[in-house]
C-alpha cells in the first residue's frame, strides 16, 4: 500500500492536536480541544483535568498537549512513527517485534506490506498490561483490544526467528531488551528508543560490543516532549559487503555511524556507555528519497 494511503489514526489525531495548538487562545479553541477529547474517547477523569487546564486564563498549551500525549500513548503506542519511518522499517521485513504492546505499530507495518510476528508478554485482552487500556487511576483492565494478532511470549520466543529482523520499540527499563539480544540469533536489529527511559545498562553495552550501527536518525513525532532515535544495527561480523540496506533519508542531517570511546552522562544508570544518540559520524544532507547502500563497512565514507 502507498504510505499516504495507510490508516494511521494516531497520526491523524496528533496532526489535529497540533493544528489546534496553533490557534489563538479563544473560547473557540477550548471547544476544539473538547471535541478532540470526545473523539478520542477520553475518560471522565482526564476530561475533568482538561477542563481545569482550559479554565486557566491564557493557559499554556504545552500542559494540554502533554495531557493528550499521555492518553494517545496509552491508546496507540509510545512511538509516533510517520509513514516515511514506517516505510524504512518495512524494508527490513520480515520482522519480529518483541514487546509489541497492543500491536499498533505492527498493524501499521502490515499495511505497508511487511510481515510482522508481534510478541507481547501481557496481551491487553488479559487485563495485566500496565501501559495500555488502563482505567482512570492507571490500573490494568480487560477492555483493551489489540490492533493485530499478538503472540503471547517473551524473549525466549526469538530463538525461532533467525530469518527476521528484530524490532524493539521503547523497551522498559529492565532486562527485557538485554534478554532479547541474548536469545535472538538473527543478523539485523531495529531499535526505536529514548536512551534515558529505555532498557538497562547491560543492553547498551551489548549493543556496543556485539552490534554495528548502520544508520541512525531522530524520529519525527512528539519532538516537543521526547527525543527519540531510530537505529538500524547488524550483528558484528555478519555485515555483507554486497548486501543492500535500504534507508529513507528525510530533510534532516543524519549519520552513518559507528560507536566511539567518548562517554556521555545520562540518567537511569546508563553512565559511561557510548550513546547511540551521539555516534562518531560523517554527516550529510539528503533530499527525500529511498536508496540503498551496497557497502556498509567502517570505510563506507571517505574523510
Amino acid at each position: 500500500m502507498n504510505e499516504k494511503e495507510i490508516s494511521h489514526p494516531y497520526l491523524d489525531t496528533f496532526e489535529a492536536l497540533m493544528t489546534i495548538k496553533n490557534f489563538d487562545y479563544t473560547s473557540g479553541l477550548r471547544k476544539r480541544y473538547r471535541q478532540l477529547a470526545k473523539q478520542m474517547g477520553m475518560d471522565a477523569y482526564t476530561r475533568l483535568h482538561l477542563e481545569i487546564l482550559l479554565l486557566l486564563p491564557r493557559a499554556n498549551k504545552d500542559p494540554i498537549s502533554e495531557l493528550f500525549f499521555g492518553k494517545l500513548c496509552e491508546k496507540y503506542c509510545y512511538s509516533l512513527l510517520s509513514p516515511q519511518m514506517l516505510r524504512l522499517i518495512s524494508q527490513y521485513s520480515p520482522l519480529v517485534e518483541l514487546g509489541a504492546g497492543n500491536g499498533y505499530n505492527a498493524w501499521l507495518l502490515e499495511q505497508m506490506g511487511a510481515s510482522v510476528e508481534a510478541i507481547e508478554a501481557f496481551p491487553v485482552e488479559e487485563g495485566k498490561n500496565w501501559f495500555f487500556a488502563t482505567n482512570s487511576v492507571g490500573l490494568p483492565t480487560k477492555r483493551g483490544k489489540s490492533w493485530t494478532k499478538i503472540i503471547k511470549g517473551d524473549a525466549t520466543n526469538l530463538s525461532a526467528h533467525t530469518d527476521r529482523t528484530l524490532l524493539i520499540i521503547w523497551p522498559p527499563i529492565n532486562d527485557m531488551a538485554q534478554q532479547a539480544l541474548k536469545h535472538f540469533k538473527g543478523k539485523n536489529l531495529i531499535l526505536i528508543a529514548n536512551r534515558k527511559n529505555c532498557a538497562d545498562n547491560q543492553f547498551y553495552k551489548t549493543l556496543q560490543d556485539q552490534w554495528h550501527l548502520i544508520y541512525s536518525n531522530e524520529t519525527d513525532g512528539w519532538s516537543s516532549f521526547q527525543t527519540e532515535w531510530l537505529g538500524v544495527y547488524s550483528r558484528t561480523g555478519t555485515i555483507d559487503s554486497g548486501a543492500d540496506h535500504p534507508h529513507f533519508h528525510g530533510e534532516l542531517s543524519h549519520s552513518h555511524s559507528h560507536f566511539h570511546d567518548e562517554h556521555h552522562q545520562h540518567g537511569h544508570g546508563h553512565e559511561n556507555i557510548s550513546d547511540f544518540r551521539f555516534p562518531h559520524s560523517h554527516e550529510h544532507h539528503h533530499a527525500k528519497f529511498l536508496h540503498s547502500h551496497p557497502t556498509l563497512r567502517d570505510d563506507h565514507h571517505e574523510n
